[in-house]
């Protein structure tokens, strides 16, 4: 039976080049874009463990997974995309982010839900100043990843794990993921128009940023614009020189996530920055690294609240800064837990928050709270 003669949604199968279906009762394609093209919206493809060369692009509603192994079949195969032989070629002009090269682009649709898929960026060979890479891109869509990991993401600056960009209303959720070995954003959400984009984040790791630190100005979850929704239960350990999370202008709330802002030697970083915007930052726990500060607030809030975190520090580091990148104004800082921080606990500007009380557990020789 042939694809074409069908036309209904149901479930089909992916299958690397050489390789046999992994299930005979299922139409099969030897190509992830094969199948896309050839399916029915909403349909399912699972696909085969395997090593799959592709750019793929996805217009239409479906969901791409790896394909359910049985239990006396199991392995540690796994699905893995990488960049074609000669590095990638196909590339969207985006009106948000600009030039961007993806190893699966979802345009103008939704939902596309991913799942259990491994991405390995190396061998990109993209041209320096020509574009960023990311392994997905969900453009003007929507859509939900689950069960993924991202690695070597790495274009002299402009290696991303995953980007949402929109001017339409789209929601697009980021679970249970893994994200390493990148050298601009691990998560990044983006947006012109007010109240478009709900950007979900939730019980991810994000680690090893910057390439190990060759690139200076890494972040793990990025939200620009008036971008909403949950940044909840990750793990974000490391953020080169860059910041674990930045909240530019967005309307989130960011809870319960544990950050590990740099390593022992790093250079200075920033577990948050929240520039603006009106997002709650609540109940997170944060190790502000040796040199760095525990979190950033600039620009003017329109109602944010930053309450209830707990932040170490270490040899040299901070615990909030609301001056050292532009005074802020409009905050909420209070019931937050400050421990260790040899710098400073506390610096402010001398009105327009409401700064009390915080809790402040540091020697006696170390300033608790300090003016800008």
């Amino acid at each position: 039976m042939f694809l074409n003669t069908l036309s209904f949604a149901g479930t089909y199968v992916a299958y690397a080049v050489g390789s046999t279906s992994c299930d005979k009762h299922l139409v099969g394609y030897q190509t992830i874009q094969a199948a896309v093209n050839a399916v029915p919206s909403g349909s399912t493809i699972e696909v085969c463990p395997g090593i799959y060369p592709e750019q793929v692009v996805i217009s239409k509603p479906l969901t791409l997974t790896a394909f359910t192994v049985a239990a006396s079949e199991a392995s540690n195969a796994e699905v893995l995309i990488q960049i074609p032989a000669g590095g990638a070629t196909g590339r969207v002009y985006d009106g948000i982010i600009g030039n961007i090269y993806s190893q699966i682009l979802v345009s103008s649709t939704g939902p596309v839900n991913i799942a259990d898929i491994a991405f390995d960026g190396t061998g990109n060979n993209i041209p320096d100043g020509w574009g960023n890479l990311a392994a997905v891109f969900y453009e003007e869509s929507s859509g939900t990843v689950n069960g993924v990991s991202v690695a070597n993401e790495i274009d002299d600056g402009g290696g991303m794990g995953i980007v949402a960009a929109a001017n339409t209303i789209q929601t697009v959720t980021v679970e249970n993921s893994d994200f390493r070995s990148f050298d601009c954003l691990g998560i990044w959400g983006a947006t012109n128009t007010s109240s478009s984009l709900t950007l979900n984040v939730k019980s991810n790791t994000i680690s090893d940023t910057g390439a190990n630190g060759v690139y200076s100005g890494t972040d793990g979850v990025y939200l620009l614009g008036s971008v909403s929704g949950t940044i909840e239960s990750n793990l974000v350990n490391g953020s080169g020189n860059g910041f674990s999370m930045v909240l530019d202008g967005s309307a989130a709330t960011i809870t319960a996530n544990t950050i590990i802002a740099g390593t022992i030697d790093g250079p200075p970083n920033s577990g948050i920055e929240v520039n603006g915007g009106a997002n709650t930052v609540k109940g997170n726990r944060i190790l502000s690294g040796p040199i760095g500060v525990g979190i950033v607030l600039t620009g003017t809030a329109t109602g944010g609240s930053v309450t209830g975190n707990t932040i170490t520090g270490g040899s040299g580091g901070y615990g909030i800064d609301m001056c050292g990148q532009g005074t802020a104004s409009g905050f909420t800082v209070t019931g937050n837990t400050i421990v260790d921080t040899p710098g400073f606990g506390l610096r402010m500007p001398a009105s327009g928050n409401k700064t009390a009380p915080n809790t402040y557990y540091v020697d006696g020789a170390t300033p608790v709270v300090v003016g800008c």
